[in-house]
């Protein structure tokens, strides 16, 4: 809370007033600042002035740790020198800490103040909590307006030490290669005899910062400066390497790449873990990596060095494979062109036909189909594309060139039983999908469908589908319907003729599935004309709370 004369700190006589009838000088806030806090963070000069004619302590500490000159200082905006002296002459500390053991020229190192304030005994190279003196927070303020080389100039002749580490091994070099934007500060520090080439605790240079952050005119300032851009990490990255690490939070900035190409960058220098610096690269053909960032031009410059285009990689994919994965409808155009093999298949057996991202792009899956896919190939698990495709327009397409409707998997399972989107379903019984095709456990579309949805069974109706087909087990659609609680289809069975007494070989009617799980349809079923007293082969009636059982 706030007393009138923390609230008065812009008002000198309403100061000298509340004073005069008593008010605390050192009365805290919630935040422990006292009036003399207040009045500093206004700048209020006249106010600062009366407090401490009035005996207020210079050097009462906030909650933070902070005193009032501290507040002071804080602003974007620098008070004139003159006011930093009232604070110095009333007894003001100069080396303060505050409870990260800041110290007055972490938090204010602007050119205006620094030699003042160093001439008064405030500690230039001072460390706080992270070891970080008050250049590194100089060159590192995400702020511009905290960031111009005029400040690191000032703290440089003032005495910083521009090879300072901190507890990270980190120099302000570091520091301003992060978060700096101005390349006058790697001059400056440069010239101060900063070692362009210090490693911090994981063996990382300014110039992997500068890479990483994806910035191209600090990239350049750092190896004119004698940066090695093929420098190593702790893990064996280069600078290269760092701009590719990008990819993870937003696009690789291929003007940095290029930039550290042009200044000598190795692009086929291999990390710890055998990643090639730029994925671009022909030594790095064919892989996705290469695909996501590759344009044809880069391609055929593979190629023509000699480079297989239908060469095996990971997991047994080509390069077309990597190319419909990463849906680049010019890298499968280039590829098909320059006499990719369309029906390659992977270790499992799967074409780039068989690749998901083809579906649901109509272009890619055009372009595989118009250079000879074959339609009808099926992986090593019996798989047809029609067995995959889920999307409308792409099953059209592959029906319209001779796609089995019925083709089975190594399941038994044509793409009827996969289908889960109704255009889908349409398309593949308009084609000729037998609705009553059973799979090796005697199971129709329906039973499947019949577990978890409701919303397409007209269509199965009129297609012909068997409400009362029994699978091996002697269960009928219903009985999944009520193992699984789908209420809304146990009704729509029945009212299509499903048989709501049928049993299993067990002897089980859909009314004892229902109450062996406890499930929520029981009463829905016994509504539909279910049988409570009926006994399954075990002598067991479905409504287990009968008195007979």
């Amino acid at each position: 809370l706030r007393t009138p004369l923390h609230e008065a700190r812009q008002y000198p006589a309403a100061i000298n007033a509340l004073l005069a009838a008593g008010a605390d000088l050192e009365a805290r806030d919630r935040r422990g600042e006292t009036p003399l806090h207040a009045a500093a963070s206004t700048h209020g000069k006249e106010s600062v002035a009366a407090l401490l004619a009035a005996g207020a302590g210079v050097n009462s500490r906030d909650d933070s740790g902070r005193p009032p000159l501290h507040k002071l200082l804080m602003s974007y905006h620098p008070p004139k020198r003159s006011f930093v002296s009232m604070f110095l002459a009333a007894g003001a500390e100069i080396n303060v800490r505050e409870r990260d053991s800041r110290t007055i020229l972490h938090i204010n190192h602007h050119p205006t103040h620094v030699a003042a304030l160093v001439a008064a005994g405030a500690d230039v190279n001072a460390r706080d909590g992270r070891g970080k003196t008050p250049l590194h927070a100089a060159v590192g303020r995400r702020s511009s307006a905290h960031r111009s080389s005029a400040r690191v100039a000032a703290l440089l002749a003032a005495g910083a030490n521009s090879n300072a580490r901190d507890h990270d091994n980190r120099t302000p070099l570091h520091e301003a290669a992060e978060w700096g934007d101005d390349p006058d500060t790697i001059v400056l520090l440069a010239e101060a005899g900063t070692d362009v080439r210090a490693r911090a605790r994981d063996g990382r240079t300014a110039l992997h910062e500068a890479a990483e952050k994806g910035n191209e005119s600090m990239v350049a300032a750092l190896v004119a400066a004698g940066a090695d851009v093929n420098a190593r990490d702790d893990a064996g990255n280069t600078p290269l390497h760092a701009v590719w690490e990008r990819r993870f939070r937003s696009t690789p900035r291929r003007d940095v790449v290029q930039k550290l190409l042009d200044l000598g960058a190795d692009p086929l220098a291999l990390n710890d873990a055998g990643v090639v610096a730029d994925p671009t690269v022909c030594e790095n053909w064919g892989t996705e990596g290469f695909l996501r960032t590759a344009n044809p031009e880069q391609m055929a410059a593979c190629l023509a060095a000699g480079h297989d285009i239908n060469a095996r990689y990971q997991y047994g994919m080509t390069p077309l494979h990597f190319a419909v994965r990463v849906a680049d409808s010019s890298a499968v155009a280039f590829l098909l062109e320059a006499g990719a093999d369309p029906n390659a298949g992977d270790q499992w057996g799967k074409t780039p036909l068989h690749v998901q991202r083809a579906f649901g792009r109509p272009a890619i899956l055009a372009m595989l189909l118009e250079a000879g896919a074959d339609v009808n190939t099926r992986s090593h698990n019996s798989e047809t594309p029609l067995h995959i495709a889920s999307d409308t327009a792409a099953v059209a397409a592959l029906l319209e060139v001779g796609a089995d409707v019925n083709a089975r998997d190594w399941k038994g399972a044509t793409p009827l039983f996969g289908a889960w989107n109704e255009g889908v379903i349409i398309a593949l019984l308009a084609a000729g999908a037998d609705v009553n095709l059973t799979d090796p456990w005697g199971r129709t579309p329906l039973h499947l469908y019949s577990a978890h949805r409701t919303d397409a069974l007209e269509i199965f109706l009129a297609a012909g589908a068997d409400v009362n087909a029994r699978d091996l087990r002697g269960r009928t659609p219903l009985h999944e319907a009520a193992e699984y609680e789908n209420a809304s289809l146990i009704a729509a069975l029945v009212a299509a003729g499903a048989n709501v007494e049928a049993t299993d070989h067990m002897g089980n009617t859909p009314l004892h599935i229902a109450w062996h799980n406890y499930n929520s349809v029981v009463s829905r079923l016994l509504e539909l004309g279910a049988d409570p007293m009926a006994r399954n082969n075990r002598g067991k009636s479905a409504e287990p709370h009968n008195c007979e059982n």
